[in-house]
């Protein structure tokens, strides 16, 4: 038996199941699987897992969202609009002082400090730290955020020493 026609068969069961259920006697021993079904199952269980690490890792995709508009926002204007969404911020994209320092020390940056365009860039960069899922990691790199978005920060010192820092993190969790 092939592993489709195996899945037509366990398709079928669960249907039978799921209309008449176990309680119509009808199903008295439970349903035995045979050693050349393991791949298959075994196959189902790398699909349902990686299925679940979706489902939970759906409130860190929409943090990904946040820098896909972001970048846009960033590559259309220059975000002419963050402003009026946080008005003690301007558009410089030079870091204000202490952030660099509070990023390399915490591996953050507080709301309060944000001051600039690149102090709100860094403290979402941040965010890195703080995905659980590899899958959101993956994506992460995949789509190019980090260095999309470091390029509207002006260069520091400590620059590529915290770029080397959020990739090592993203990387070392599954990105």
């Amino acid at each position: 038996m092939t592993c489709d026609e195996w899945q037509t068969v366990k398709n079928g069961f669960n249907r039978y199941v799921a209309r008449f259920g176990e309680s119509s006697g009808e199903l008295s021993a439970p349903l035995q699987l045979k050693k050349e079904h393991s791949e298959c199952v075994a196959a189902e269980a790398r699909a349902l897992s990686e299925a679940l690490e979706w489902s939970a890792a759906d409130r860190y995709l929409a943090e990904l969202d946040i820098y896909r508009i972001v970048l846009g926002k960033l590559e259309h204007d220059g975000f002419q609009e963050l402003p009026a969404m946080l008005p003690q911020i301007t558009l410089s994209r030079r870091l204000s002082a202490g952030v660099e320092e509070e990023f390399e020390r915490d591996g953050c940056v507080s709301f309060g400090r944000l001051r600039t365009l690149a102090d709100f860039l860094l403290m979402q960069l941040a965010w890195v730290n703080d995905f659980n899922f590899p899958v959101t990691h993956r994506l992460f790199n995949a789509r190019g955020y980090l260095p999309g978005i470091l390029r509207h920060v002006e260069s520091s010192a400590h620059r590529q020493a915290w770029m080397d820092r959020i990739a090592a993190v993203s990387a070392s969790q599954g990105g």
